[in-house]
């Protein structure tokens, strides 16, 4: 279960890979917004014509590389230039903070079953007041079934079942803003409607099955060693009284007893 990995192995994972996701997701926030959607942004570009120019439009002086054209004078296309870009890179802030908001969803029910906190009478609130308010109780630590126990394996498989898909999701986004940092001229608006699908389908694929893995494991019944030996001294003293029961009854109407095997 859960790859040969234990619980703990995957709640760091889990947790490094949040921390590396809001690092770049930060980075690309400010580049974006220093950058692009500055409102002096449109003030230092120009239109510039240079098919003519081919063989002298890239020019470096200083160490400083240029390109060489000619200035075209047209405010209305330069505008519309210019809100094509800014619209580009808001999509991509909008697409950023989708991906920084998915990441609690399946930490917090991962915390609420392994570490804690936890809201008792009401799981899927995950804010302490909230809790406070809806008269559950908050914990701040729980501490998670006992995996050597044979009659606890099932709630470990949901578990890791949900810790598999979301760590697996949250590499996957966090490759992807990667992507947007290391290749920014490559992704077009169309590049990028095809990354942002691909992000919500992760997200709807995460979400659900991390909501579906951790309603099991809230009806999965868990136990200690000593709630199953009591059961079993339950089981055995049901098992005695019903051969007493049996025995009397026999002996009322002066049957033999029932020879044990």
């Amino acid at each position: 279960m859960g790859n040969g990995k234990s619980v703990s192995v995957n709640v760091n994972s889990q947790t490094d890979l949040v921390q590396r996701i809001y690092a770049i997701a930060s980075q690309l926030s400010e580049t974006y917004t220093s950058k692009y959607l500055d409102p002096r942004f449109c003030n230092t570009l120009a239109l510039v014509y240079n098919d003519k120019l081919m063989n002298y439009r890239k020019q470096e002086l200083m160490g400083i590389s240029s390109t060489l054209g000619l200035v075209v004078d047209d405010p209305g296309h330069k505008q519309q230039i210019c809100d094509s870009i800014i619209k580009h890179y808001t999509d991509r802030l909008n697409l950023i903070a989708v991906v920084q908001k998915s990441t609690s969803f399946c930490s917090n029910r991962i915390y609420g079953l392994t570490t804690g906190p936890v809201c008792t009478g009401n799981p899927e609130i995950f804010d302490q007041a909230e809790c406070v308010k809806s008269n559950g109780k908050w914990e701040p630590y729980v501490v998670p079934p006992d995996e050597s126990i044979v009659e606890n394996q099932q709630w470990y498989k949901y578990l890791y079942h949900m810790q598999d898909i979301y760590i697996t999701s949250l590499s996957r986004m966090y490759d992807i803003l990667v992507q947007l940092k290391d290749f920014d001229e490559d992704i077009t608006d169309e590049k990028l409607s095809v990354i942002t699908e691909e992000v919500e389908q992760l997200i709807t694929n995460m979400t659900s099955t991390c909501s579906q893995m951790y309603k099991l494991t809230l009806t999965t019944p868990t136990y200690t060693h000593e709630e199953l030996r009591l059961q079993q001294e339950d089981i055995n003293t049901s098992r005695n009284e019903a051969a007493a029961r049996g025995a009397a009854l026999r002996a009322a109407h002066g049957l033999q007893p029932v020879e044990s095997k």
